[in-house]
């Protein structure tokens, strides 16, 4: 929920628990897999491979959809950066020369 409200409100500490705890599912699910994977490899070894290669391939689909939400919280930072900084920006005018003075 607080992703949802994060992405909707464009409030990117709000997203901040969400990329914790996936990044935590996924490092659990990496040591999971190895785990029965190796175990189940001296047993049966075409079900120890079957258990490693799905294990691996749901962690690089879950990594890939963490990036995808990681980036989408950058940019949301980027943007609050960027428009702080312009709203501290004191309009300035432009120099005059000489020859502006003159004409």
């Amino acid at each position: 929920m607080l992703l949802l409200y994060g992405a909707h409100r464009e409030k990117p500490g709000f997203m901040v628990p969400y990329l914790i705890v996936c990044q935590l599912g996924i490092g659990l699910l990496v040591i999971i897999t190895a785990i029965i994977g190796f175990s189940e490899i001296f047993r049966l070894f075409i079900v120890g491979l079957g258990i490693i290669m799905a294990g691996s391939t749901l962690v690089v689909i879950a990594s890939y959809l963490w990036l995808v939400k990681y980036s989408f919280y950058r940019k949301l930072i980027e943007r609050d950066r960027r428009s702080r900084v312009q709203k501290d920006e004191v309009p300035t005018e432009k120099p005059t020369t000489e020859q502006e003075t003159l004409a």
